[in-house]
Protein backbone atom coordinates (compact mmCIF):
# COMPACT_ATOMS: atom_id res chain seq x y z
CA UNK A 1 0.00 0.00 0.00
CA UNK A 2 3.20 2.45 0.08
CA UNK A 3 3.89 1.71 -3.27
CA UNK A 4 3.96 4.93 -5.91
CA UNK A 5 4.24 4.75 -9.94
CA UNK A 6 8.06 4.95 -9.64
CA UNK A 7 8.88 2.89 -6.43
CA UNK A 8 7.65 -0.70 -5.66
CA UNK A 9 7.75 -1.77 -2.04
CA UNK A 10 7.72 -5.48 -1.20
CA UNK A 11 8.06 -6.60 2.71
CA UNK A 12 9.64 -9.87 3.90
CA UNK A 13 7.80 -10.30 7.38
CA UNK A 14 9.60 -13.08 8.15
CA UNK A 15 12.93 -11.29 7.93
CA UNK A 16 11.58 -7.86 9.11
CA UNK A 17 13.09 -6.74 5.79
CA UNK A 18 11.81 -4.23 2.75
CA UNK A 19 12.93 -4.56 -0.56
CA UNK A 20 12.79 -1.16 -2.33
CA UNK A 21 12.55 -0.91 -6.43
CA UNK A 22 13.15 1.80 -8.51
CA UNK A 23 12.23 0.98 -11.74
CA UNK A 24 13.06 1.95 -15.37
CA UNK A 25 12.08 3.97 -18.16
CA UNK A 26 8.94 3.83 -18.80
CA UNK A 27 7.84 5.30 -22.60
CA UNK A 28 6.35 8.95 -21.74
CA UNK A 29 7.65 11.72 -21.93
CA UNK A 30 9.10 12.18 -18.53
CA UNK A 31 11.00 9.40 -18.59
CA UNK A 32 12.24 10.15 -21.84
CA UNK A 33 13.43 13.72 -21.02
CA UNK A 34 15.16 12.33 -18.07
CA UNK A 35 17.37 9.77 -20.03
CA UNK A 36 18.28 13.08 -22.28
CA UNK A 37 19.62 14.34 -18.81
CA UNK A 38 21.69 11.64 -18.21
CA UNK A 39 23.53 11.98 -21.57
CA UNK A 40 24.09 15.30 -20.79
CA UNK A 41 25.58 15.10 -16.85
CA UNK A 42 24.22 11.47 -15.29
CA UNK A 43 21.40 12.43 -13.89
CA UNK A 44 17.91 12.40 -14.40
CA UNK A 45 16.41 15.57 -12.58
CA UNK A 46 14.08 13.53 -10.51
CA UNK A 47 16.39 12.68 -7.61
CA UNK A 48 14.89 15.23 -5.22
CA UNK A 49 11.53 13.88 -5.75
CA UNK A 50 12.44 10.38 -5.42
CA UNK A 51 14.22 10.85 -2.40
CA UNK A 52 11.81 12.45 -1.10
CA UNK A 53 9.08 9.54 -1.75
CA UNK A 54 11.83 6.94 -0.53
CA UNK A 55 11.97 8.88 2.82
CA UNK A 56 8.32 8.98 3.39
CA UNK A 57 8.04 5.12 2.56
CA UNK A 58 10.93 4.02 5.14
CA UNK A 59 9.33 6.47 7.67
CA UNK A 60 6.80 4.23 7.07
CA UNK A 61 8.70 1.53 9.20
CA UNK A 62 9.76 0.82 12.61
CA UNK A 63 13.04 0.53 13.28
CA UNK A 64 13.14 -3.08 13.27
CA UNK A 65 13.07 -3.44 9.68
CA UNK A 66 16.09 -3.14 7.72
CA UNK A 67 16.04 -2.19 3.87
CA UNK A 68 17.82 -2.64 0.76
CA UNK A 69 16.86 -1.35 -2.68
CA UNK A 70 17.10 -1.95 -6.42
CA UNK A 71 17.26 0.01 -9.61
CA UNK A 72 17.12 -1.11 -13.34
CA UNK A 73 18.19 1.31 -16.27
CA UNK A 74 17.28 4.75 -15.48
CA UNK A 75 16.11 3.84 -11.80
CA UNK A 76 20.02 2.07 -11.41
CA UNK A 77 21.12 5.64 -11.88
CA UNK A 78 18.26 7.29 -9.94
CA UNK A 79 19.12 5.50 -6.85
CA UNK A 80 22.62 5.53 -7.37
CA UNK A 81 22.82 9.23 -7.07
CA UNK A 82 20.06 9.38 -4.07
CA UNK A 83 22.20 6.87 -2.67
CA UNK A 84 25.39 8.53 -2.52
CA UNK A 85 23.83 12.38 -2.38
CA UNK A 86 22.44 14.08 0.65
CA UNK A 87 21.57 11.69 3.28
CA UNK A 88 18.80 11.79 5.93
CA UNK A 89 17.76 9.35 8.68
CA UNK A 90 15.65 7.64 6.65
CA UNK A 91 18.32 6.58 3.73
CA UNK A 92 20.56 5.21 5.97
CA UNK A 93 18.47 2.31 7.03
CA UNK A 94 19.16 1.30 3.53
CA UNK A 95 22.18 -1.11 3.68
CA UNK A 96 22.49 -2.84 0.06
CA UNK A 97 22.22 -1.22 -3.28
CA UNK A 98 21.58 -3.37 -6.60
CA UNK A 99 22.06 -2.02 -9.79
CA UNK A 100 21.00 -3.82 -12.53
CA UNK A 101 21.94 -2.13 -16.05
CA UNK A 102 22.06 1.42 -14.81
CA UNK A 103 22.06 3.54 -17.06
CA UNK A 104 25.53 6.18 -17.32
CA UNK A 105 27.12 8.62 -19.67
CA UNK A 106 30.69 7.71 -19.77
CA UNK A 107 31.73 11.00 -21.47
CA UNK A 108 31.47 13.48 -18.59
CA UNK A 109 30.12 13.55 -14.71
CA UNK A 110 31.66 10.08 -13.61
CA UNK A 111 32.44 10.98 -9.97
CA UNK A 112 29.28 9.42 -8.24
CA UNK A 113 29.50 6.55 -10.50
CA UNK A 114 33.63 5.92 -9.23
CA UNK A 115 32.62 6.27 -5.81
CA UNK A 116 29.34 3.61 -6.11
CA UNK A 117 31.90 1.57 -7.52
CA UNK A 118 34.03 1.88 -4.35
CA UNK A 119 31.23 1.42 -1.67
CA UNK A 120 30.55 -2.10 -0.26
CA UNK A 121 27.20 -1.44 -0.26
CA UNK A 122 26.90 -1.52 -4.08
CA UNK A 123 26.53 -4.39 -6.19
CA UNK A 124 26.58 -4.09 -9.86
CA UNK A 125 24.89 -6.98 -12.26
CA UNK A 126 26.52 -5.77 -15.73
CA UNK A 127 26.55 -6.78 -19.30
CA UNK A 128 29.43 -6.10 -21.64
CA UNK A 129 27.10 -5.86 -24.62
CA UNK A 130 24.92 -3.35 -22.63
CA UNK A 131 25.66 -0.28 -24.44
CA UNK A 132 23.41 1.44 -21.89
CA UNK A 133 25.30 0.95 -18.81
CA UNK A 134 28.84 0.14 -20.54
CA UNK A 135 30.42 2.97 -19.06
CA UNK A 136 30.24 0.81 -15.70
CA UNK A 137 32.68 -1.42 -17.72
CA UNK A 138 35.42 1.16 -17.89
CA UNK A 139 35.23 1.89 -13.72
CA UNK A 140 34.88 -1.82 -12.10
CA UNK A 141 37.84 -2.01 -9.50
CA UNK A 142 39.03 -6.14 -9.44
CA UNK A 143 36.93 -6.05 -5.73
CA UNK A 144 33.57 -4.39 -7.08
CA UNK A 145 31.29 -7.03 -6.16
CA UNK A 146 29.89 -7.46 -10.19
CA UNK A 147 27.74 -10.08 -11.84
CA UNK A 148 28.31 -10.42 -15.69
CA UNK A 149 25.85 -11.19 -18.14
CA UNK A 150 26.18 -13.38 -20.71
CA UNK A 151 26.52 -10.64 -24.05
CA UNK A 152 24.67 -11.60 -26.43
CA UNK A 153 23.63 -10.06 -30.26
CA UNK A 154 20.57 -8.54 -28.88
CA UNK A 155 20.91 -4.71 -27.69
CA UNK A 156 17.70 -5.24 -26.24
CA UNK A 157 18.09 -8.71 -24.25
CA UNK A 158 21.65 -7.06 -23.40
CA UNK A 159 20.19 -4.52 -21.15
CA UNK A 160 17.11 -6.67 -20.14
CA UNK A 161 16.58 -7.05 -16.35
CA UNK A 162 15.33 -10.94 -17.14
CA UNK A 163 18.51 -11.81 -17.85
CA UNK A 164 19.29 -11.31 -14.01
CA UNK A 165 16.37 -13.27 -12.74
CA UNK A 166 18.39 -16.42 -12.45
CA UNK A 167 21.26 -14.62 -10.24
CA UNK A 168 19.21 -12.84 -7.58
Amino acid sequence: SVSTEKIAVYLDPDDKRIHLGVRGTKANMSDLLSDAHIAVNNRSGHEKAIREQLTEIIGNFDQDYTFDISGHSLGGLEVMNIMLGESNEQLDRIKEVALFNPGLSAMSHLDTAKEAVNDPRFHFYLNSGDLISNGFGSLVKPDTDVHWGEAGASPLSNHSLDQWVDEV
